[in-house]
This record gives structure tokens, sequence and C-alpha cells, in this order.
């Protein structure tokens, strides 16, 4: 997967917690099948998407997102992509990551290969 998204979800039903994913479907589509299927670990719950950017190479941008919230969780535990932590902390690394911010207007666009990547970052993740 070249592009694609990464997306932060609440969870209405445990307030604090975030789950943090990729996908190569929009935002909106990952949000309903999680809604309807219970695809994550968690008891059948609510989510909603709290902010998505379309990025190149999203497996290694989130594996570092992972990795920095792991170092912020410090319990040793696997997360899952799950973490409690204050939203300011997971906006503020969002907003490192080269992308294009999501919005739903975005859905029905293709996901673009090339040309993801802006010049209003100053660091690089």
């Amino acid at each position: 997967m070249t592009a694609g998204y990464i997306c932060c979800f609440s969870c209405d039903e445990h307030p604090g917690l975030y789950k943090i994913v990729i996908t190569t479907r929009t935002p909106t589509l990952i949000l309903l099948e999680a809604n309807k299927h219970n695809v994550w670990i968690l008891n059948p719950v609510h989510y909603s998407i709290m902010f998505a950017k379309q990025v190149s190479y999203p497996k290694l941008k989130i594996q570092k997102i992972y990795k920095l919230l792991n170092a912020i969780c410090d319990d040793g535990q696997d997360h899952n992509g799950f973490y409690k932590v204050n939203i300011k902390v997971i906006q503020n690394i969002f907003d490192m990551i080269h992308g294009t911010n999501w919005t739903t207007q975005d859905d029905n666009k293709p996901i673009a290969n090339d040309n993801v990547e802006n010049d209003h970052v100053v660091i690089t993740i």
C-alpha cells in the first residue's frame, strides 16, 4: 500500500479511548463497517471519526505513530491500535505527518498515489 489513510476514531462508550488505523478505503466506509460489524476488539460500541489524513506509505507511518504512542503510554501492553491518551497528543502527532487532511467531501475522490505530501509540515514522520 503506497497511499491510503491514517484515521483516528473515538469510542463513544469509552471516553478518552481512541483507535488508530490505516486503510485504502475511505474513513467513512471504515466507520460504517466498525459500527455495523464490531470489527475491532471492544464490546459492541459506537465509533466516530475524529480526524484522518491521506498519506503515502501509511504502513510505515502508522508503525511510527504506534511507537510514539506506546512510549507515551509506557505500560508495556499491546494496544492493538487503541490508546487512552489526551486527544491533543494524537492530533499533534497527526499534524506532524506529511499528507492531506481528510474531509467527508474526499469520500468520492480516488486515493492519489502521488502528491499526497504537502509543504506545510515541519517534522516528517
